[in-house]
């Protein structure tokens, strides 16, 4: 299995109840890690950094394979389409597509998306693969867009409906029963909204000034033309004082038939609320006390039993997704940790940080 990093972001997978080593250190990384992907076929992973460079390591020797200047400064990258592609994502704004066999440090992109302002790269899109044309929603500094990769221009635009300031992070999660997935977004204002995707009504240019001032969807449309807009289904009670800057979704047995959301931010709390868009309520389960306070990202491991977080404090920490209650702390990272990002096939736990290290934890 192969590694994919960018300075921001990271993939991890860890197992409940047991001791932890550092396997590994990726090797050849001098500058912050954004983001880091395990990928399931026989590419080399992808990693990027704030340099802009997005690189491949072979997980086997832990040596740079390859590095390509693909952003001015890389916030994210995954691979996409049955991982014969990967896609990047740039804080100047654009989100670039690229052939994952011809991946080499002369390649060029496929697909290439203005989503973005300059200057407003800071929340990593979200990505939804239901089929071979994946879904991506980005926030482009003043309101967050869903784009079909095989269009041009944004298919929906989804509205706070109230002035909550700059979105953090962005996940797709699918409600139990649905067909289609939800949205769910944590914002500047402390609060965590869900959308549903298919609820959208068709608002045109002409009618804006009809709409209301805080729907922030409808500022600075792109050119007439008719956009379909959603509302937030709800938003959670679990509302930060800082800013939230992570969410991620899950299931617990305790709540079953209902989503489960995980915040946190800039506080020393981390938040765990219920999210039954059916009946458009959101309960607080339990707020979490870490010691030292801010979190750059959560991460729930696909078979619901942990979730990690990313700290301020050069920290990776484990919980009890069931139980929540903290099962580890790893130190390892001399720099504030950006990215967690879980294997899919091992008990490979990746964490990217400030220090310019990529760490691979075994957690048995």
């Amino acid at each position: 299995m192969y590694v994919c990093v960018c300075v921001w972001c990271v993939c991890l997978c860890v197992c409940m109840y047991a001791c932890v080593c550092v396997c590994c250190m990726v090797r050849g990384v001098c500058v912050c890690v954004c983001c880091t992907v395990c990928c399931l076929s026989a590419h080399t992973p992808p990693l990027s950094d704030i340099g802009g460079n997005v690189c491949r390591w072979l997980r086997s020797s832990h040596r740079k394979r390859v590095t390509l200047k693909a952003h001015s400064s890389v916030l994210q990258v995954c691979f996409v389409a049955n991982d014969r592609q990967i896609l990047t994502q740039g804080r100047e704004g654009e989100v670039k597509i690229w052939d994952a066999e011809r991946f080499n440090s002369a390649a060029t992109p496929l697909q290439t998306l203005s989503v973005a302002d300059i200057g407003c790269g800071f929340c990593r899109c979200a990505i939804y693969q239901p089929d071979q044309h994946p879904l991506i929603a980005a926030f482009d500094g003043t309101k967050v867009v869903q784009w079909d990769l095989r269009e041009s221009k944004p298919s929906v635009m989804f509205s706070t409906g109230t002035h909550a300031g700059l979105c953090c992070s962005l996940r797709y999660c699918t409600v139990p029963g649905a067909e289609t997935p939800s949205l769910v977004g944590c914002f500047e204002d402390g609060r965590t909204y869900i959308w549903d995707t298919t609820a959208t009504t068709a608002v045109s240019l002409q009618s804006q000034s009809e709409a209301d001032a805080g729907d922030t969807c409808l500022d600075h449309p792109a050119d007439e033309m008719t956009y379909n807009v959603c509302r937030p289904v709800l938003f959670s009670d679990a509302h930060h004082e800082h800013p939230a800057l992570a969410v991620d979704v899950g299931h617990r047995k305790k709540n079953p038939g209902m989503l489960c959301g995980v915040s946190a931010g800039a506080a020393d709390t981390i938040c765990v609320f219920t999210l039954d868009v059916q009946q458009r309520e959101s309960t607080t389960v339990e707020t979490l006390k870490v010691k030292n306070a801010g979190i750059n990202q959560v991460c729930v491991r696909p078979d619901q039993k942990i979730f990690a977080t990313a700290g301020w404090d050069r920290r990776v920490r484990i919980w009890d997704w069931q139980r929540l209650r903290e099962l580890a702390v790893l130190r390892g990272h001399t720099g504030s940790v950006s990215c967690l990002c879980f294997a899919p096939t091992d008990n490979t736990l990746l964490s990217g940080g400030a220090d310019g290290r990529i760490l691979a934890w075994n957690i048995y």
